[in-house]
């Protein structure tokens, strides 16, 4: 498996070829679709040729951690559905304190607490399920 670590891809990322880099071709004169760092038509755009050794390193750490890539991206989304969950939970929660506190007189009784406990439940089931599924 490839080194995906923060730290590898910033030596790599320093080492390499300045970017931008683009695909970049200009088939009327001959110039196949080959690999450009900079901006085109824009001075300093060129062919990144010869590759360095970082550029090759860079291309194909980037290649082979393509699956892991995916992976930490489907995560981070369910990650951040179940933070929508618990966020609208706590809406939930604060709603129901302020609600609370706004009555003369109340004391923290079981109503109040069922009634936090229940707002609570979708987020709890939310990040067990997250649990499950990535534990």
């Amino acid at each position: 498996m490839a080194d995906l670590s923060k730290e590898t891809l910033q030596r790599l990322h320093e080492a390499a070829t300045p970017g931008p880099w683009t695909g970049y071709s200009e088939p009327e004169v001959g110039l196949p679709y080959s690999l450009f760092a900079g901006t085109p038509m824009v001075s300093g755009f060129g062919p990144v040729e010869p590759m360095m050794a970082a550029d090759i390193d860079l291309v194909a750490l980037l290649r082979n951690s393509v699956p892991a890539i995916l992976k930490l991206l489907d995560e981070n989304a369910a990650m951040r559905e179940a933070l929508a969950e618990l966020e609208a939970a706590a809406s939930t929660v604060v709603e129901a304190i302020d609600s609370y506190n706004a009555e003369n007189g109340t004391a923290l009784c079981g109503g109040a607490l069922f009634g936090i406990a229940k707002a609570l439940a979708p987020a709890r089931a939310a990040l067990a399920n997250q649990e499950n599924t990535h534990g």
